[in-house]
């Protein structure tokens, strides 16, 4: 299932670029009845493959710490979750790369970030868990 945003949607997202990170936030509309708790449960599940290095329920934060996929132990990857609302979250993706033995920031893919940003509001709405 393709879960780009279709062109009729793009107007719901906003796009945070930094350096390093890329982050797609949608500003979706509000669910009471599921809660935030939910999507902060879905968040946590999400990244739960991770190492966490800080986590805020009040605040609606979660920062992971580096994880490099075995299959690509050269790269990293860091995220940084922003949960604003039942149905607004947005995800920022860090990437480095080990070159000579020494790690510098990489381009990340746009996809990544909002491949898991769909991952937790799927979770959230109890969809793929």
């Amino acid at each position: 299932m393709d879960d780009r945003p279709r062109p009729s949607a793009l107007n719901n997202f906003r796009r945070d670029d930094s350096d390093s990170g890329f982050s797609w936030t949608w500003a979706g509309g509000n669910n009471r009845a599921r809660g935030q708790e939910s999507m902060w449960s879905a968040a946590l599940g999400a990244v739960s493959f991770m190492p966490l290095s800080s986590a805020d329920s009040a605040g609606g934060v979660i920062i992971t710490d580096w994880y490099a996929p075995p299959q690509t132990p050269d790269q990293r990857f860091r995220l940084n979750v922003i949960i604003r609302g039942d149905d607004d979250v947005s995800v920022t993706a860090f990437k480095q790369e080990r070159k000579g033995g020494q790690w510098g920031d990489s381009a990340v893919d746009p996809a990544l970030a909002e491949g898991i940003r769909q991952a937790i509001i799927r979770r959230s709405k109890g969809e793929g868990q």
